[in-house]
């Protein structure tokens, strides 16, 4: 990726509001978590072991990073929920990392989604009260 390309993503991504930011986390989870999954079913190679383990890295450490940013005071038991639900998601990824467990990480995909769907949701409907 050229310099220009890099500004531009980076401008583009510090210009979301922050609920879009952590609504790209989840995609962004998400596609590392279908990369792990690509990769599960290819010959064993180093690339495809290094493709498994980075995203798996990834999706967890964007999994933390959510965990992290939650906020306890306004609602504290959704942030409890929450708090387990990522917890719940990288237990999964731990063992899909240790077994290669395909149902694992369908565990997390799936749990995962039901966030993402869930926040985006939320904006959406945000979004069409702040227009009225």
């Amino acid at each position: 990726m050229n310099k220009f390309s890099q500004l531009y993503k980076k401008n583009s991504i510090e210009s979301l509001s922050p609920g879009r930011i952590i609504l790209l986390l989840f995609d962004t989870a998400l596609q590392c978590l279908n990369r792990v999954r690509e990769s599960m079913h290819l010959n064993f190679s180093i690339k495809n072991q290094e493709t498994f383990h980075n995203n798996l890295q990834k999706a967890e450490n964007i999994i933390r990073e959510l965990q992290n940013s939650l906020n306890f005071q306004p609602a504290k038991e959704l942030a409890d929920t929450l708090f387990r639900l990522y917890d719940y998601i990288c237990d999964q990824i731990t063992v899909v990392r240790v077994k290669r467990s395909s149902e694992h990480l369908k565990n997390a995909e799936h749990i995962l989604k039901e966030l993402r769907d869930g926040w985006s949701d939320m904006l959406q409907k945000r979004e069409k009260i702040s227009e009225t």
